[in-house]
Formats: C-alpha cells, structure tokens, sequence
C-alpha cells in the first residue's frame, strides 16, 4: 500500500511495564497498530525502538535501531472494496444485513433497514472528492424491474491519505413481503463512470432468527 501507518504511540507507558531489566531478564512490550488496514491486501509492518532523549536536550541524543519487518495480509470477507478512480485510487464498498423481517411500508421510510456505505483515499496524499451520487436499488430474486430506486448525494469533500469516510444510509425502498431480494449499490459523479459497488443478498422472512435454529430429529411413528 501506498499510504503509511500512524507511527504514534501512547506518550506514557503502562503501569506494568518495567523501567529497567535486569541481566538474563526480558519482558515482552505490547501495543496496538494505528492503522486501519482498510483495503485488501499485504501490509509491511516495520517495527523500531527509540531511547528516550535526556532533559533538557533537543531530542538529537535519542537513539533508534531497527527491529525487523514483518507483512500482514488482510483479506475481504465479503465484497473488497471497488475502485471508482485509479487516477486518484480511491476505493467504494457497500454491505448490510442478509436478513430481516417484513416491516411496513412506513417503517423502511423510517430507516428501519440501513446499509453502510465507505469510501477509501488508498493514495499517499490528499485527494478531492468531486460531488458523487449513490443509486441504491433492491429487486427481487426472478424478477427483472427493480422496486423504487432512492439517490443519495455527496457534497465534494477531501479525504486525507489512508483516510475512510463511513456512512450509514437507510434503504427507504427495501420492501414489505418475505422474498429474496438483491440490495444493489451503483455510484456515480463527475469524471467517475457508473459502477457497481455492491450486490448482496437480503432474506426476508417472518421470523429471520428461526432460519439457524436446528431441525429436531423425528421419533418413528408407533407401531
């Protein structure tokens, strides 16, 4: 990836950790990557220690030496984010529930039902957004019209490098009767060609929660 990690750390460590160690001791140090990894892929982790500087000096005395590197695969479990741009490599994915029950027309207008929508600068600068809209569409399986489709609009923003913005958006046309259905995402702007993001599935049923619940073995009949 083109863009780096955050190399900061907590200023002050834990409690626990010790100050000094002793001949033949050691001590294992932990902490956590600040890094969101958003996009697919392998990841180089380099890792290096630094001596703390003494008081009252400009931080030149500071020591650091270089521990090794490692890579970290991260991969998708669901739909991996497209791109919309490979000028600017920024990246789209869309993704919510594969089941609910059925609702009323005025509870999915009341945004019952919510997908989340992300874009991603998988750039190593900054990258402005040009006004986008998202066409979200939801047919049902053996049909080929799709039910009402709803628009939503982004006004242009920036995105620092690395950077994910995340929205969550309701599906105002999700539908009312048990069925499967597709949940279809299309994204659209200036200087961006129409593409799909997303198509996923969505089950509903009158009690989604008794699909994963096991069927019990039948007794024989008495003879």
């Amino acid at each position: 990836m083109a863009f780096p990690c955050s190399t900061r750390v907590a200023d002050t460590p834990p409690a626990t950790e010790p100050t000094f160690l002793a001949p033949g001791d050691s001590f294992t140090f932990a902490r956590l990557l600040a890094c969101s990894m958003p996009l697919p892929g392998r990841y180089e982790l380099q890792v290096a220690i630094q001596s703390l500087a003494p008081q009252g000096s400009d931080g030149e005395d500071a020591d650091e030496a270089a521990l090794g590197a490692f890579p970290i695969d991260v991969t998708a479990l669901g739909d991996a984010p497209q791109v919309i741009s490979r000028d600017a490599e920024i990246y789209a994915v869309m993704a919510g529930r594969s089941m609910d029950s059925p609702l009323p027309y005025d509870a999915w207008r009341s945004g019952s039902y919510k997908v989340v929508f992300a874009l991603i600068n998988g750039s190593d600068g900054d990258v402005s957004l040009s006004a986008l809209t998202l066409v979200l569409s939801v047919y049902e399986e053996g049909r080929a019209f799709s039910c009402e489709e709803q628009e939503e609009h982004f006004n242009p923003w920036e995105l620092p490098p690395g950077a994910v913005q995340i929205f969550q958006l309701p599906v105002t046309s999700a539908p009312s009767e048990p069925g499967r259905y597709q949940v279809v995402g299309r994204l659209a702007g200036p200087g961006v060609p129409e593409v799909e993001i997303a198509r996923f599935g969505l089950t509903v049923e009158a009690d989604p929660y008794l699909s994963f619940l096991p069927e019990w073995p039948r007794r024989p009949a008495p003879r």
